[in-house]
């Protein structure tokens, strides 16, 4: 069972306070509270807590799509959670209170759950209440203390993030600074993302008459990273970067292209959503004026989980330009008529399902609704096939019109009976015709999928023979699942007659049963199936399931003796054979850490000797096959090994330092290179101060360490 234990101390780490008058529903120990939460809402709890109070509580499901917030009771944030979905039955949320008051907590969906996703059911209940006992309260005070030593580093290392030379590399640092600073010091954190500014403006700057598109890109990169991290906080200061950086665009853009502008535009857009919807729905009105870029879709996403009647109005507008345009025309507009249909549709059926009102209508009534569609069909039919020989642009987007329309039948029964026959000819013209497969396919697919095991081998055993194989393989996963390994392996030897793809069964059975082991806690167990498989390379990804199931309920002294076993797996040698041995060997010392933290530096020491040998043959090396670094500084792109082991390290370096932060501190200042021990400090005053922060898909320096 996952518990998150949230102490409660350094007011100077706190958030600034939240205005909300919303009171929430009052938790009462021995009752739990079960409720429904969609796209765009939030549940507020609140309980009274006397000082030095230790509060649980419980969560279930466990692998429920939420995040969970703490207040403390002058209101500021102490703590966001977005880490519950493990799986387990039921998530704690442990609490040591060093102030009396009123506690608020709020239950909202992750950002990624979907507006037109199910509502998430989920109990909440007070498990434990009562007064916190000494090896809690000496808990609080560790974590305080590890808090502020983090702070200090941070602090102190971001005073030192002007050596970055690499444009790239210190508007990356800047930012990360400047989001890990603002809860306790505003006002450095907005002076370092000036400074990032500043720093992207020189950038624009020096470049020449004739940029390559390299720069362009760079140029680019780094100015959404800019608005990334600004506009949720100051959406004016964002717009106004945004404007006094833009780019000339290309009067004759290669077909299909987006404007990368409008790209960046949308980008500021949607992180201002969820602190100004208001302000985020006048941008993209004004964007929409100009554009009619796919990209207003991911805006009207999140507008739909933020405020329900702006996303109205934003999908009415959209339609009304939709079908101010000739979609043969212009593609953008093309392509957004079918994705806003097709989600319109869909909301239109959760609308139905739900059966509750206006609360949750959708984007367009059936009259607007109906209007779009038929300005679809009427575009599509009213554009020539051309001759197979002759390519047009216009021909893509008739296609996509009519891709939209396949996906329709109902509608066009429903708004376009009398012409579906010309309809259907004329999809059939521009995407040929729909493949079906076989009825006896079905048949054979669902003895495999859903009959008992003797009937489906009876079925399948009737089926073509190029089929065959396939679908054996479908009934041995079932039947593997359900525990019964000899009768897998026996249909594998069997029934399936191609050698590779009976090899690929045994080997995949193999795979399955060291995971069903390890789900069942049966580590010793996994740990012998994994020795059996005789690569590395083999036993890395199987090694990394068993760890995730060493929880806090093993023993300490069990726990220390599995991840022993599972590093003796890897290797028995202090140094690292190649990469994968290394990222392994991190991971093994992040998980030994909280059993034994002195073993687990034991294991880092060594790599970072290594790393550091690395580091230097990779300057030597540096331009032949591949480039590590660029004016003295680590390239963090271009897939650098050097950077992953970077990365990892780092993350590794933070993970301990939640159990000796003065040893960790010390580990990354052995790191020789001054931006890779930069970027460790970082990491660890990340983990220490337990500041989430979003960060870019493919990121370099320390970004996807939790």
């Amino acid at each position: 069972m996952r518990r998150f234990s949230l102490l409660l101390f350094i007011p100077i780490l706190f958030l600034s306070p939240i205005s909300s008058a919303a009171q929430g529903l009052s938790l009462q120990s021995g009752t739990s509270v079960e409720r429904d939460l969609r796209a765009g809402q939030t549940h507020s709890y609140t309980i009274n807590l006397e000082r030095e109070q230790f509060l649980k509580l419980a969560i279930e499901p466990a692998d429920v799509d939420i995040v969970v917030r703490v207040f403390l009771p002058d209101g500021k944030l102490l703590r966001e959670i977005n880490e519950l979905n493990e799986g387990q039955d039921v998530a704690y949320v442990e609490l040591v209170s060093e102030l009396s008051g009123i506690y608020r907590f709020e239950v909202i969906p992750t950002s990624d759950v979907a507006s037109t996703a199910p509502a998430i059911h989920y109990k909440i209940k007070v498990a434990e209440l009562r007064k916190a006992n000494d090896e809690e309260l000496r808990a609080e005070k560790n974590e305080s203390a590890r808090k502020a030593k983090g702070l200090a580093l941070l602090v102190e290392t971001a005073q030192h993030l002007d050596q970055f030379r690499r444009p790239e590399n210190r508007v990356e640092m800047l930012l990360e600074a400047a989001q890990l600073l603002r809860p306790s010091d505003e006002k450095q954190a907005q002076k370092l993302i000036a400074q990032a500014m500043e720093t992207v403006k020189q950038v624009i700057a020096q470049k020449g008459d004739e940029e390559s598109e390299s720069d362009s890109q760079l140029e680019m990169k780094l100015r959404t990273e800019i608005i990334r991290v600004l506009a949720p906080y100051d959406p004016e200061a964002a717009l106004g970067f945004l404007r006094a950086t833009r780019q000339p665009v290309d009067p004759s853009p290669v077909s299909g292209q987006s404007d990368p502008e409008i790209q960046l535009e949308a980008t500021l857009v949607s992180q201002v959503i969820a602190a100004d919807p208001k302000r985020a729905f006048e941008l993209a009105e004004d964007m929409l004026n100009r554009s009619c870029s796919s990209q207003l879709l991911e805006i009207l996403n999140r507008l739909t989980q933020k405020d329900q009647e702006l996303a109205s109005r934003l999908a009415r507008t959209m339609a009304r330009k939709i079908e101010s345009q000739d979609l043969i025309k212009t593609g953008e507009a093309a392509y957004l008529a079918g994705s806003l249909l097709q989600l319109a549709r869909t909301q239109q059926q959760i609308v139905k399902q739900n059966g509750d009102g206006a609360e949750h209508a959708g984007f367009l009534s059936d009259e607007e609704f109906r209007e779009l569609f038929l300005k679809v069909v009427a575009d599509m039919l009213a554009f020539s096939v051309p001759d197979p020989a002759f390519y047009t642009p216009d021909l893509d987007n008739a296609r996509v019109l009519a891709a939209t329309i396949r996906q329709l039948d109902a509608e066009v029964k429903t708004y376009a009976a009398d012409r579906a026959g010309l309809i259907e000819k004329r999809v059939a013209d521009l995407t040929g015709s729909a493949i079906q497969m076989p009825p006896e396919w079905q048949r054979f697919q669902n003895a495999a999928s859903n009959e008992s095991v003797d009937v489906a081998l009876d079925t399948i055993a009737q089926a073509p023979t190029t089929m065959r194989d396939y679908l054996y393989q479908q009934v041995v996963t079932r039947v593997a699942s359900g525990g019964d390994v000899p009768r897998a392996q026996q249909i594998i030897a069997e029934r399936i007659s191609n050698p590779t793809q009976r090899d690929q069964a045994l080997y995949n059975l193999r795979q399955q049963a060291v995971t069903a082991a390890a789900e069942k806690g049966q580590i010793d167990e996994a740990l012998r199936l994994v020795g059996k498989f005789k690569t590395v390379s083999e036993r890395v990804s199987l090694l990394t399931q068993i760890l995730e199931h060493i929880g806090p309920e093993t023993k300490r002294s069990l726990a220390v003796q599995y991840i022993e076993q599972a590093k003796d797996l890897i290797t028995t040698s202090a140094r690292a054979q190649d990469a994968q041995q290394m990222d392994m060997l991190l991971e093994i010392a992040g998980t030994l850490a909280r059993y034994d933290a002195n073993r687990a530096f034991q294991i880092v020491d060594p790599l970072i000797d290594q790393f550091n040998e690395i580091s230097v043959a990779a300057v030597s090396m540096n331009g032949f096959g591949h480039d590590f670094y660029d004016d003295g500084e680590l390239i963090t792109s271009n897939d650098n090994p050097v950077a992953s082991a970077a990365n990892q390290l780092s993350t590794a370096l933070a993970t301990l330092a939640m159990f000796d932060f003065d040893r960790a501190k010390t580990a990354a200042e052995g790191i020789q290179r001054m931006d890779m021990r930069l970027s460790a400090f970082l990491a660890i005053a990340q983990r220490t101060l337990e500041i989430q922060i979003e960060t870019p898909d493919g990121a370099g320096y320390g970004y996807n360490r939790d």
